[in-house]
C-alpha cells in the first residue's frame, strides 16, 4: 500500500478518507491524480504485463482503472482488459486493495445501472467488493441479485480463500456447495482451507473427499503437521497422507524442507525421536534436505517421549548436542525454549527453576543464541511465581531481551533497533512487584513499557492499577503509579470508571482515604481523553466527596464538569449525590437551589418524577444542620402541595430531626407523637423516637415526658428497642 500511495497520492488520500464505500457519494467525492485527466486512451492488453517506464509512474492496471471514468465497463476494449484487471485485484499484495479502491466506483455504477451483467463483470465486482466489504454478504448479495450467474471456478476459489481467515464455517459451506456443483478446484484453494480447518473433523472429511492423491506437498504437509503438532488421536486419513507425503519426498525431483519437517515430526510421534533423527540423516544424504534452525526445533518436538524425561540442565544440553551433531545447525531461541519448558514442567519447583536458568545460561554461551520474549517468558514466569519472587533474576532476563536502557544520543538509534516485547513479559514482573511491595521497581517497569510501546488492554490496565495500588503504602505512591499507567494510554471508559471507583473506595492500612485531588484528577484525565462518564461514575465520586468532607471547591469543580458534559443525562441518584455532597461541604444555598430547580420542573411538567422522598430527606437534613427552619418549612409544604405521597416515613424522620436541630424540640415531639400517621408505613419506630431522646438529653423533664408517652402510646416499640 505504501508504494501505491506514493504513486497516487491524491487517489489514495481520497480513498482512505471515505468512511464507507457507498454508491452515490463515491463518484462525486473521488479525487483523481493529475495524470488521470489526460488518460483518454486505455493501454493495450499486452502493455498490462510491462512495468512502468518512469520512476513513480502509475502502473498500466492503475491507468486502466482510472480511465474507466471516461469509458463504460461494457465497451469491447474494456472487456478485453478485464481478465488482467481481475488478476491484479486478486493478487493479494500491497497494491491489490489500492486497485480495488480505484475500480470500486465504476463497479458500483455498473451494478446500479445494468441488470444483466456479463460474467466477467460479476467476477470483477466480486473481487473488488470483497476487498472493501464483508465477503460473505457480497457473495450472497451478488448471487441473489443475479440468479442466472454461474460463477467461474476462480470465483469459487477466491471466495473460499478470502473467507478462510475470517469465517472458516462459511468457507466450509461454500466448499460443500462447489463440490455439490461438481466444480474442480486448484490445490492452492484446498491448501488454504486445510490451513484454516487445522485438526477439525472437516479437514479429514476434505481429505477423504478429494483423496490424498489430489493434494500437493503443501496440502499433505499442512494436514499431517497440524495433526502431529496438536497431539490429537491419529486417524487412517493422517496415516494415508503421511505415507503419500513420504513417497513424494523420496522422489529425486522433490526438495521441500517444510514438507520434510512434517514428515520428521510424524516419524518422531509414531516411532520415536531416534527414528526421526535417522530419517533426517537419510534425507540430508540422499534426498536433498537442507536443514535450518526450524529443523532442530522439529526434531526436538519429535523427541516428545525423551523430552518428558528431561529434568536437568545436563540432560537438556546432551539432547541439544546430539541433534546439533546430526544436522550441523545450531539451536535457535525457539529450540531452546522447547527444552526449557520441558525442564520447567507444568508447575516448576525451585530446583526445576534453578536447572532451567542454568540451561538458559549455558546454551546461550555454547550456541550464541539471542534471546527473545518467547524464550525468557517461561523463566520469568517461574521466577515471579516463586513463594519469594526472584525479581533480580527476572529483571535480568528482561534486560537480555530488551537490552540495556539507552541514554543520551544512543536513545534514538536503540529505539530503531529495539526488539519487540509485549505485556506478557512485563505482567509477571509487575505482579511480583506488587507481592513484594516494590513500588519503585514497578514504576521503572511501567516507564520501560512506555518506552517500548507496549500495548496494554484496558482490562489489564485496570487490573494493574488495583493490584499495584493495593500494594502501595501511601497515596503518593498510588498517584505515581496512576500517572505511569495513564501514560500508557490503554484506557477505555469502563477502565476509567473502575479506577475512579477503586480510588474512591480504597483505604490504606491505617484507614486513610484518598486525597480528594486524586479522584478529581482521574475525572479530569477521563474527560481530557474525550470520554464521557456515566451518571454512576459521577455518583461514586460525589459520594466519596461527601464522606471525605471535601472542600466546597472540589464539589463545585465536579458540578462544573457535569454541566459541561453535553452527552450526560443525569438521573435522580446523581442529583441526590450532588445535593448530599454540597450538604456535607456546608453549602445549603446550593442544595436549596437544586431543589428549587427540581420543584419548578415538576410544576411545569405536572409530574413528580424529578424528585422523591430522598430529595426531601436531603433538604431537611441540610436545613437542620444550617438552622434554616423557614426554608425547611417551605420545602416540605411545597412538596406536600405537589403530591402528599412524597411525605414518606423517611421524610417524617428527617423533618423531626431537622426541627430538633433548629431548636424546636417541642414541635419535633408533636410531629413525632401527634402528627405522624399511625399506619404501618409511617408509624413512629425506634429510629424516630431515638432521635427525640437524643436531643432531649439536656432537658431531663422533657426527656421523662417523652419516655412516659412512648411507654403509654407505643409500648411495643419501647419493649422491643428502647427499654435497654
Amino acid at each position: 500500500m505504501a508504494h501505491a500511495a506514493r504513486r497516487l497520492p491524491g487517489v489514495y488520500a481520497a480513498a482512505t478518507a471515505l468512511s464507507s464505500i457507498s454508491r452515490a457519494p463515491l463518484g462525486r467525492a473521488w479525487a483523481w491524480p493529475p495524470w488521470a485527466h489526460q488518460a483518454h486512451r486505455l493501454p493495450s492488453p499486452r502493455s498490462l504485463v510491462a512495468p512502468a517506464a518512469e520512476a513513480g509512474a502509475p502502473t498500466a492496471l492503475e491507468r486502466v482503472a482510472v480511465g474507466l471514468r471516461h469509458r463504460s465497463l461494457f465497451d469491447d476494449d474494456v472487456q478485453a482488459q478485464l481478465p488482467a484487471l481481475i488478476r491484479g485485484v486478486r493478487a493479494q499484495d500491497a497494491s491489490s486493495r489500492h486497485l480495488a479502491l480505484l475500480c470500486a466506483p465504476h463497479v458500483h455504477r455498473a451494478l446500479d445501472t445494468h441488470g444483466d451483467m456479463p460474467p466477467k463483470l460479476l467476477s470483477l465486482a466480486l473481487c473488488v467488493r470483497t476487498h472493501l466489504e464483508d465477503p460473505w454478504r457480497v457473495w450472497t448479495a451478488l448471487r441473489v441479485a443475479h440468479p442466472a450467474w454461474s460463477p467461474h471456478r476462480d470465483d469459487w476459489a477466491w471466495i473460499v480463500r478470502v473467507l478462510c481467515p475470517r469465517d472458516v464455517e462459511r468457507a466450509w459451506s461454500v466448499w460443500l456447495e462447489l463440490r455439490a456443483c461438481g466444480i474442480e478446484i486448484r490445490a492452492t484453494t484446498i491448501n488454504a482451507l486445510l490451513h484454516a480447518l487445522q485438526t477439525r473433523a472437516e479437514a479429514t472429511a476434505l481429505v477423504a473427499d478429494v483423496g490424498v492423491g489430489a493434494l500437493d506437498l503443501v496440502g499433505l504437509s499442512t494436514y499431517v503437521h497440524a495433526h502431529m503438532k496438536a497431539k490429537v488421536p491419529d486417524t487412517p486419513a493422517v496415516h494415508a497422507a503421511a505415507a503419500e507425503l513420504q513417497a513424494r519426498l523420496l522422489r529425486p525431483d522433490t526438495h521441500d524442507t517444510l514438507a520434510w519437517h512434517a514428515m520428521l515430526l510424524y516419524t518422531g510421534r509414531q516411532h520415536g525421536g531416534h527414528a526421526a533423527l535417522a530419517l533426517a540423516q537419510e534425507a540430508m544424504a540422499h534426498h536433498g534436505l537442507v536443514p535450518d534452525t526450524y529443523t532442530v526445533s522439529t526434531l526436538l518436538l519429535a523427541h516428545a517421549a525423551e523430552l518428558a524425561d528431561v529434568t536437568t540442565c545436563d540432560a537438556a544440553l546432551h539432547l541439544l548436542h546430539h541433534i546439533h551433531r546430526v544436522v550441523h545447525v545450531a539451536p535457535s531461541a525457539h529450540a531452546l525454549a522447547i527444552v526449557l519448558r520441558a525442564v520447567l514442567g507444568p508447575a516448576p519447583d525451585p530446583n526445576q527453576t534453578f536447572e532451567a536458568h542454568a540451561l538458559y545460561t549455558e546454551a546461550r554461551t555454547l550456541y550464541g543464541i539471542t534471546p527473545d520474549a518467547a524464550l525468557v517468558q517461561p523463566l520469568v514466569d517461574a521466577h515471579c511465581a516463586a513463594f519469594v519472587p526472584d525479581l533480580d533474576r527476572a529483571h535480568a532476563l528482561l534486560d537480555d531481551v530488551l537490552g540495556d536502557r539507552p541514554s543520551g544520543l544512543r536513545r534514538l538509534w536503540r529505539a530503531r533497533a529495539s526488539r519487540p516485547a509485549d505485556l506478557g513479559l512485563f505482567y509477571p514482573l509487575l505482579r511480583a512487584c506488587a507481592a513484594l511491595h516494590d513500588v519503585p521497581r514497578a514504576l521503572g517497569l511501567l516507564r520501560r513499557m512506555r518506552a517500548c510501546g507496549v500495548r496494554v488492554p484496558p482490562h489489564a490496565a485496570w487490573a494493574l492499577v488495583r493490584r499495584l495500588g493495593e500494594a502501595s503504602r501511601s497515596w503518593a505512591d498510588v498517584a505515581q503509579l496512576y500517572r505511569a499507567l495513564q501514560a500508557l494510554r490503554a484506557w477505555d471508559s469502563e477502565a476509567w470508571a473502575r479506577v475512579l471507583a477503586w480510588v474512591c473506595r480504597w483505604r490504606m492500612a491505617d484507614g486513610t482515604p484518598a486525597p480528594p485531588a486524586l479522584p478529581l484528577q482521574v475525572l479530569a484525565d477521563m474527560r481530557e481523553a474525550g470520554l464521557h462518564p456515566r451518571p454512576a461514575t459521577y455518583t461514586v465520586l460525589l459520594d466519596f466527596c461527601a464522606k471525605a468532607h471535601a472542600h466546597l471547591a472540589s464539589i463545585q469543580a465536579v458540578h462544573a464538569v457535569i454541566q459541561r458534559d453535553v452527552q450526560l443525562e443525569p438521573d435522580l441518584v446523581l442529583v441526590h449525590a450532588l445535593m448530599n455532597a454540597y450538604n456535607y461541604a456546608g453549602a445549603p444555598a446550593q442544595v436549596l437551589g437544586i431543589f428549587d430547580s427540581l420543584l419548578v420542573l415538576c410544576q411545569n411538567t405536572h409530574h413528580t418524577r424529578f424528585l422523591d422522598d430522598v430529595t426531601l430527606t436531603i433538604v431537611c437534613d441540610t436545613c437542620g444542620r444550617a438552622g434554616l427552619l423557614d426554608a425547611m418549612r417551605e420545602a416540605v409544604a411545597a412538596a406536600r402541595a405537589l403530591d402528599a405521597r412524597l411525605i414518606t416515613k423517611n421524610v417524617w424522620d428527617a423533618w423531626v430531626e431537622g426541627l430538633a436541630r433548629c431548636g424546636q424540640l417541642d414541635e419535633a415531639i408533636a410531629a413525632a407523637l401527634d402528627d405522624m400517621p399511625r399506619t404501618p408505613a409511617t408509624s413512629p419506630d425506634a429510629k424516630t423516637l431515638q432521635t427525640l431522646l437524643k436531643f432531649a438529653r439536656g432537658r431531663p423533664a422533657v426527656h421523662a415526658q417523652i419516655v412516659a408517652r412512648i411507654q403509654t402510646e407505643l409500648p411495643h416499640v419501647w419493649d422491643a428497642s428502647l427499654a435497654s
